[in-house]
């Protein structure tokens, strides 16, 4: 039976004998015999599982130390987390800018001309029901199949530095 103490192997036969009451009333001497088996080995795994994880040899302060260890290292996870993230964001950032500037790079302001523009702000046209709805009375399925892939349509504010025109690209 292994190293079990005194406690473990009345927690052991214990769950097996009420599995196997419960065995038997369920679906007599096959379902006692099977249902004792089952929880005898259940349960013996699961008291050598938890030995395993908190050996009773320890001291409090050694279950204390490792506690604290494994705190410890789920800190350092979190932070790497946390870092990983930061240094994620970052590089999206930084392509987000580049794209920007590209964009930038290529416009130049209706009036004047100028090449130095800035972004004032953005727009998303979301799907619209009442429109999908509508697509497919005029056109039948075609309009609420466009309808339903939605319409990512971006528009985007931008100022021209040089002569204040705003205008929408």
């Amino acid at each position: 039976m292994g190293n079990f103490s005194t406690l473990e192997k009345w927690i052991l036969w214990g769950t097996t004998i009420i599995c196997a009451i419960i065995g038997l009333s369920i679906d007599g001497f096959l379902g006692f015999i099977l249902l004792a088996v089952v929880a005898y080995f259940a349960t013996k795994f699961a008291i050598k599982k938890h030995d395993e994880r908190f050996p009773a040899s320890l001291t409090l302060q050694e279950r204390e130390a490792m506690k604290k260890e494994k705190e410890e290292k789920a800190r350092i996870k979190a932070e790497k987390k946390a870092q990983a993230d930061a240094e994620a964001q970052a590089v999206i950032q930084q392509l987000q800018k580049a794209k920007q500037d590209r964009m930038q790079a290529k416009m130049k302001c209706p009036r004047c001309g100028s090449k130095n523009i800035q972004l004032a702000g953005k727009h998303t046209e979301k799907f619209s029901g009442g429109k999908a709805a509508v697509g497919a009375a005029i056109t039948g399925g075609v309009g609420l199949a466009a309808g339903l892939l939605g319409k990512n349509t971006k528009q985007a504010d931008f100022v021209c530095m040089d002569c204040g025109k705003q205008f929408k690209k």
